[in-house]
């Protein structure tokens, strides 16, 4: 991973430098996380799983709604979260949740699902979606739980390119 002069690494770099929005999708949810990622403290994204869940969060008062992964899968397919849900079904489900609230939606994109080309067809189908984040993770394929014991994680090298193919996508 190479670094700049202030000791940043590459990828980090570009994600602060880029631009928002360089295609034809306005997402108007990204803009909104990022002003509040900007202005506030904090921003409180409590884990849910579905359309209803996402709306309460905002009748509540939340700043933002994560998809959690492990909730989305066990609670929408009664399965252990252990990459058994395809990219498909995960944006489906971050798309409805979207629909229900102006909240941002943050989603979890698992390892990416796949090599560099899936992670940044994955980064532009949730951005379709109108999804506002994802979190793309380091482990190896497939993936395991993160609450469960035996995570194995990809190369320094693996990561960066993943992360990079989603700072790409953009």
């Amino acid at each position: 991973m190479t670094q700049d002069d202030s000791g940043t690494d590459d990828v980090a770099s570009r994600v602060r430098d880029s631009e928002p929005f360089v295609r034809d999708v306005d997402n108007a949810a990204a803009r909104e996380l990022r002003e509040k990622l900007n202005s506030q403290e904090f921003v409180f994204a409590p884990g849910m799983y579905h359309a209803l869940d996402a709306r309460l969060a905002e009748m509540a008062g939340h700043d933002a709604v994560y998809m959690s992964g492990y909730s989305t899968v066990l609670g929408q397919f009664g399965f252990p979260d252990l990459e058994m849900v395809t990219m498909t079904e995960m944006v489906e489900n971050g798309k409805r949740m979207a629909e229900a609230t102006d909240l941002p939606v943050i989603a979890d994109a698992d390892t990416g699902y796949g090599g560099v080309h899936n992670v940044r067809r994955a980064v532009r189908e949730y951005e379709k979606a109108g999804v506002a984040a994802i979190h793309i993770e380091d482990q190896t394929s497939p993936k395991r739980c993160g609450h469960i014991a035996g995570k194995q994680i990809v190369s320094r090298e693996e990561a960066e390119a993943r992360f990079s193919a989603a700072v790409d996508a953009k």
